[in-house]
C-alpha cells in the first residue's frame, strides 16, 4: 500500500501517536499531566529520521535567551517538570514537521481521518450520558448524565470538541462532505450544554478572524451559522442550568478576579526570577488575602494555579522570561498568511489556544499540548529549512535523550515509588533523593520518619524543602512538630508563627503554640 508521505512504518507510528489520546481516555490526567510520557515516547520515535534538518526560525536568538533564562532562573530545580514538557512540545513539534514537509495538507488531512471516529465516539458516549441512558457495562466508569464521555472532565472534553471542530472546519471547507458539518453541530451543541465559556468565545474568534475581510463562497458560510444557531436555541437549554451554573458561574468570576489581583502581588514581590517552577500553588497561600480576600483557599486547601498562563509564568518564571515566552508565541500568529484552508485552520488554531492561554494553563492539560504541537509543526513544514552539521546534529541529540532519558527514569521510578510502595521508608527515600521537586515523595518520608521517630530527618528534609519551595506550610508544620519532640521550642515556635502568618488563625497547631510558646 502506497501512502505517499509515509513509509510503512512510519504509518503505524503516526496510527499509534494520533489515536493515542483518545485510547488513554479517562486516565488523561493521571497519566499525561508532567511530562506527557508516551507523547515523549513516539515523538522520539518521530525524531530520529528528521535530526539533520531544523526548521529556520528568524528569531532562533529569543529561544536560545529563553533555555539559557530557565537555566539560569531555575538552577536549584533543573530540568523541572515545565522545562521537560517544553522539550517535549519541541520534540513533537519537530517529528511532525519532518513528515508532514512533503505535503502539509495531505498530512493534515491524515490526521481529520484519525479525528472522525475518535470524534463520533467521544460524541457518542456523552449523549448517552447526556440523556442517562444506561451504557454498557464496560462504560461504568463513565457517570452517567456527567456527560463528560471519555475525559470524566468538563475542561478536557471542552477542549477535544473546540480542537476538533477546527479540524472539521478545515475537512468541510477542504472537500465540502456534509459528515464534518453534522459532527461540527453535535459537538457545538454539547459544548454549548457543557457551558464552558472559554471554549465558545475562542471558537467563535477562530472562525470569524481569520475569515475577515474575505469573499467567501455560501459553502463557506453555513459553519458560521451552525455556530450561531447552536449558541442560541431558545427552547435548549444546558441541564447545568438546572444546577445553579450561572450562580455558580458568576461565583467562579469572583473568586478568578480574586485570584489574579492576589498573583500581581506575588509578581510585584520578585518580577525578575519568579518564585520558581510548580511553586505557585504554596506559595500563593500567604497572598490569599493581599488584595482580595481567596475564600478558597484554606488550611488544607490551595490553588493550583492562576488559570491564566501570562500570570503564572510571570509569578514562577519572572517578566521576562514571560515575555519572551508570549513574543515568540504571538510571533506565530503576526506574519502574512496565505488565504486558504490549511492556513486558515492553522491560524485559527492558534488564535484558539491564545484565548486558552489567557484563561487557562492549557499545557498543564494533555490534548492541547498534544494538538497544539502537531499543528505547529504541519504550520513549520512550509518554511525553508537549515540542514545542522554532524557535530553538533550529533551533539543536539546525545544531549537531548541523556536529559530527558536521565529526567524521565527519575520521574518514572518516583511515581512508581509512591503509588506502589509509599509505605516503604527507604524507597521513599530515594523517590525524594531523585525528584526534591514532586514534594509528594518527600512528604511521605518525612511522615514515615516522623513515624519512626527519627525527627532530625524530618527536620533536615523539611528544611531542604522550605529553601525548594518557600512558604510550603506543610513542611513549616512537619518542621515545627519534630522540633517540639527534639526539645528545640525557641525554633518549634518560630515555624508555628511562621506557620499561623500563611494559613491564618484558626489552625491545626494552635493548641500546641499555646502550650510551648509564651507569645
Amino acid at each position: 500500500m502506497n501512502y505517499d508521505f509515509l513509509s510503512r512504518g512510519q504509518f503505524i507510528i503516526a496510527l499509534n501517536f494520533l489515536l493515542l489520546p483518545i485510547l488513554i481516555g479517562p486516565w488523561f490526567e493521571n497519566f499525561f499531566r508532567g511530562p506527557k510520557w508516551v507523547l515523549l515516547y513516539f515523538s522520539s520515535l518521530f525524531l530520529i529520521p528528521f535530526i539533520k534538518s531544523v526548521p529556520k526560525v528568524k528569531i532562533s536568538k529569543l529561544f536560545l535567551v529563553l533555555f539559557l533564562l530557565v537555566m539560569i532562573y531555575h538552577r536549584e530545580a533543573p530540568l523541572s517538570p515545565f522545562l521537560l514538557d517544553l522539550f517535549c512540545f519541541i520534540t513533537i513539534t519537530l517529528a511532525v514537521y519532518g513528515i508532514a514537509k512533503r505535503s502539509p495538507d495531505l498530512f493534515l488531512k491524515q490526521v481529520l481521518k484519525f479525528n472522525i471516529p475518535a470524534t463520533i465516539l467521544v460524541l457518542s458516549v456523552s449523549y448517552l450520558q447526556l440523556f442517562q441512558i444506561p451504557l454498557p457495562s464496560w462504560f461504568a466508569l463513565f457517570p452517567v448524565g456527567n456527560f463528560t464521555s471519555f475525559f470524566g472532565n468538563t475542561i478536557f472534553t471542552g477542549e477535544f470538541l473546540a480542537s476538533s471542530i477546527l479540524l472539521l472546519l478545515y475537512g468541510w471547507e477542504s472537500s465540502g462532505k456534509k459528515l464534518n458539518l453534522v459532527l461540527i453541530f453535535l459537538s457545538l451543541a454539547l459544548i454549548y450544554f457543557l457551558f464552558s465559556r472559554m471554549v465558545i468565545i475562542g471558537i467563535v474568534l477562530a472562525y470569524f478572524i481569520p475569515r475577515w475581510g474575505k469573499k467567501l463562497p455560501l459553502k463557506m458560510l453555513i459553519p458560521l451559522f451552525l455556530i450561531l444557531g447552536a449558541l442560541t436555541i431558545g427552547g435548549i437549554r444546558s441541564p447545568l442550568f438546572s444546577k445553579g451554573i450561572l450562580k455558580s458561574k458568576a461565583s467562579s468570576f469572583d473568586q478568578r478576579w480574586a485570584l489574579v489581583l492576589n498573583s500581581l502581588s506575588m509578581i510585584k514581590d520578585r518580577p525578575f526570577f519568579g518564585i520558581g517552577p510548580l511553586r505557585f500553588p504554596t506559595s500563593y497561600i500567604p497572598y490569599r488575602n493581599a488584595k482580595v480576600h481567596d475564600p478558597f483557599v484554606k488550611e488544607h486547601r490551595w490553588r493550583d494555579d492562576p488559570h491564566s498562563t501570562p500570570i503564572r509564568l510571570m509569578v514562577e518564571f519572572g517578566v521576562p522570561f514571560a515575555l519572551i515566552c508570549l513574543f515568540l508565541w504571538f510571533k506565530m500568529i503576526w506574519r502574512k498568511w496565505e488565504v486558504d484552508p490549511l492556513n486558515r485552520f492553522l491560524l485559527g488554531i492558534l488564535i484558539f489556544y491564545s484565548v486558552d492561554l489567557l484563561f487557562g494553563f492549557p499545557w498543564m492539560l494533555p490534548y492541547p499540548f498534544f494538538f497544539c504541537a502537531v499543528c505547529l509543526g504541519i504550520g513549520l513544514s512550509k518554511k525553508e529549512v537549515i540542514t545542522l552539521k554532524k557535530p553538533l546534529r550529533n551533539f543536539a541529540l546525545v544531549c537531548s535523550f541523556l536529559l530527558l532519558g536521565f529526567r524521565s527514569l527519575s520521574y518514572s521510578f518516583s511515581r512508581f515509588a509512591i503509588k506502589n510502595y509509599s509505605s516503604d521508608f527507604s524507597k521513599m527515600g530515594q523517590a525524594c533523593k531523585l525528584t526534591p521537586y514532586i514534594w509528594e515523595n518527600c512528604y511521605q518520608r518525612v511522615k514515615k520518619a516522623y513515624r519512626y521517630g527519627k525527627y532530625n530527618e524530618v527536620i533536615e528534609i523539611s528544611r531542604k524543602m522550605e529553601a525548594l519551595y518557600p512558604g510550603h506550610h506543610t513542611f513549616i508544620k512537619s518542621s515545627a512538630l519534630a522540633l517540639v519532640k527534639t526539645r528545640k521550642l525557641q525554633k518549634a515556635c518560630q515555624q508555628m508563627r511562621n506557620y499561623e502568618n500563611i494559613v491564618g488563625s484558626p489552625n491545626s497547631l494552635e493548641n500546641l503554640k499555646r502550650n510551648y510558646c509564651k507569645n
